[in-house]
């Protein structure tokens, strides 16, 4: 009978340098499932109850908080779970990481994307504080009677208690930002 655990250490062995058996399932009932951790933000989710009797069911997996891109399905493989740490190891190397690598390089693409909006977006809204005054909460900038939305890293949303101008307003914000009330020329 094969320990999970323990084919998964000899299969991070036999992938080479880099590879190890995760710690994640051990504190819960990992006797049906194990993960090895690889370079490059590589990880495999190994599973013997997924694929059915006598079969190892190995898939690449994405960091928390990430998901596979619309209609990308997940890179998986199955191989007969009687069969040694090196056979496995190739079967993944042959048949598993040709298709994950393009897949997670994509995942981590966008990743890195959405957090550098994010970034920026922060940067931003404390800019926005600190010409208004204002206090940052999340998206807003709360600033007593406009409060200022600020969604992405060069957009400022306008809105709040205050929806009103007068007159004398309307022609300050003119005279300093014209562009705000001319049309757009295509």
């Amino acid at each position: 009978m094969i320990v999970l655990q323990e084919h998964a250490e000899n299969i991070a062995k036999a992938l080479g340098e880099g590879w190890k058996r995760s710690t994640r399932f051990d504190e819960t009932d990992s006797s049906w499932r194990a993960e090895l951790e690889g370079p490059d933000n590589q990880v495999l989710f190994l599973s013997s109850t997924w694929a059915g009797k006598q079969r190892l069911y190995i898939a690449g997996s994405i960091p928390q908080g990430t998901e596979w891109p619309y209609q990308v399905t997940r890179p998986e493989i199955t191989v007969n779970i009687e069969k040694s740490a090196q056979q496995v190891a190739r079967d993944i190397t042959k048949r598993l990481i040709p298709d994950y690598l393009p897949k997670l390089a994509e995942v981590l693409k966008r990743k890195a994307e959405r957090e550098a909006f994010e970034s920026n977006r922060k940067s931003l809204a404390d800019q926005v504080a600190e010409i208004t005054g204002g206090r940052v909460k999340e998206e807003m900038v709360y600033t007593g009677n406009w409060d200022l939305q600020v969604s992405g890293p060069e957009s400022i949303r306008v809105q709040g208690h205050c929806n009103y101008l007068t007159l004398e307003q309307l022609k300050k914000i003119n005279e300093v930002c014209p562009e705000l009330f001319r049309k757009a020329i295509s």
